[in-house]
């Protein structure tokens, strides 16, 4: 708190001294301590109070104030204007009791051109605070946050005004940042799109432009050179294309006033089989130049089915059955694919699952086929499957539909109508006119049929007919529930 120097001294006779007395505290207000002199005299070893004093001390904290506790600045763009330093004043005042010496420090793009300043009791003085723009020299607009520290000479504490800065120019916004076209059929074109949206508090007129300095390769040229042996060979060099026969912008330029958006439309003009890269840049009249990367490949459509044809077997007449297959991307170049059911022969026959897609280039594409008889019968369908522009091809499905059927060795009641049905569909099955595989045959009845007993009548044993009788007559059963 309180410090005294010397705080030991040898005095001789008739000598005196003088003691200085140091205040340091932190705290604020009045402070008292008693400060004791003692003597040693003699062989004594013990000092003797020769009297007590009381030191008083009144610590006090400079302050400050200011007309403005924070100094804002605002720059605006404006053509063929240059851009020049604002100031502002800032009123400092002494209100405390005591005089003070401050220090100013200030970080750029602020400046003050005083640095050290004094201050007696209740005075006031005015330094000037500049804010410079032109610092910023990437002309985006953006806010700015600063602040001057104020010093106190002999005393810790310190004073601090905020300064704000905020800088306008044209400036854009553009989404996406990048075009990417992918890969896309040869000798075709794109086109894809970004929105321009003017940001700024003023008008903004844009240009676009290409940068040169990556060439495009497209078509292919012979050139004659020379091999090892000296004879001449024909070698392919790739030719350059400028870049604006590539890729194409609209519009190419504008004006935007605040809060205005626009499409601005680019195509690709695709070549044969090569990868196009460059940079579309936008200009900004008094604002930064935006970079905007344009890429784009081209290929041809390369796609495979894993099979053409499924077999379901047999089936239930009225359950389904379900098998898949994939349509595969072989190319660089993203296809779509459609399934056309239009050659079916009835509707309900056969489901695919979708029925439409985007294949990935490297990737397959699963479909489900739903296959649903609806008839006891040989069936034999197809259906077309169309990948980008190639022609459809044909993807054939077959199965037998069957019913449950059962062998009864109870005489049929023949009519003159069953008879003429009999006879006619064995003569079709004798000419392959029918194909139709069932579970049961008239010789695999036979054999699940028991064994008949050797002194069973003779008149019953002709009740199991022969196997061909029994295949015709289930033929006709079955045309008859059709």
């Amino acid at each position: 708190m309180f410090s005294v120097t010397p705080a030991e001294v040898t005095l001789n006779s008739k000598m005196g001294i003088y003691v200085e007395i140091r205040a340091n505290s932190q705290q604020i207000g009045k402070i008292v301590e008693q400060w004791a002199c003692s003597i040693l005299t003699g062989n004594e070893r013990k000092p003797k109070p020769v009297y007590w004093a009381n030191i008083f001390g009144n610590f006090i904290t400079p302050t400050l104030q200011f007309n403005f506790p924070k100094l804002d600045f605002k720059y605006l763009w404006q053509k063929g204007v240059p851009s020049m330093p604002i100031a502002k004043d800032l009123l400092i005042t002494n209100t405390s009791t005591l005089d003070t010496t401050i220090s100013l420090k200030i970080d750029p793009p602020f400046s003050c051109p005083v640095e050290k300043l004094t201050l007696v009791k209740d005075a006031s003085d005015t330094v000037k605070i500049e804010f410079d723009p032109g610092m910023k020299q990437d002309r985006v607009s953006d806010h700015i946050n600063g602040k001057m520290v104020i010093s106190h000479e002999g005393h810790p504490h310190k004073d601090t005004v905020l300064l704000m800065g905020e800088v306008c120019f044209p400036n854009l916004q553009i989404l996406p940042q990048r075009i990417d076209f992918g890969c896309i059929l040869n000798d075709t074109s794109k086109k894809k799109y970004l929105v321009l949206t003017n940001i700024s508090e003023m008008a903004v007129n844009y240009e676009w432009s290409f940068l040169e300095d990556a060439p495009i390769l497209n078509e292919q040229d012979e050139l004659d050179h020379m091999d090892q042996k000296g004879k001449k060979k024909n070698k392919k060099k790739k030719k350059v294309l400028p870049i604006n026969e590539v890729f194409d912008i609209l519009p190419v330029s504008g004006v935007l006033q605040p809060g205005q958006s626009e499409n601005v439309e680019f195509t690709f003009y695709a070549g044969n089989g090569i990868n196009y890269t460059g940079m579309a840049v936008c200009s900004v009249d008094g604002g930064p130049d935006y970079d905007v990367p344009i890429s784009g490949d081209s290929n041809f459509v390369e796609h495979r089915l894993s099979v053409r044809e499924l077999e379901f077997g047999e089936i239930a007449y009225n359950e389904s059955s379900t098998k898949d297959f994939y349509i595969e991307n072989l190319g660089k170049v993203p296809f779509e694919f459609n399934i056309n059911l239009s050659t079916l022969s009835r509707p309900g026959v056969v489901e695919c699952t979708p029925i439409t897609g985007k294949v990935i280039a490297g990737e397959k594409f699963k479909i489900s086929v739903k296959f649903s008889p609806g008839i006891p019968d040989n069936i034999h369908e197809c259906f077309l499957v169309e990948c980008g522009h190639f022609p459809a091809e044909r993807f054939t499905l077959n199965a037998v539909g069957i019913y449950p059927a059962a062998l009864i060795s109870l005489p049929r009641i023949d009519s003159q109508a069953f008879q003429v049905d009999f006879d006619r569909t064995k003569a079709m099955l004798e000419n392959h006119e029918i194909h139709y595989n069932g579970m049961f045959k008239g010789s695999e009845a036979v054999k699940h049929q028991p064994v008949i007993p050797p002194k069973f009548p003779d008149k019953e044993k002709v009740i199991i007919k022969d196997p061909i009788a029994l295949e015709i007559e289930a033929e006709v059963d079955r045309h008859t529930l059709c």
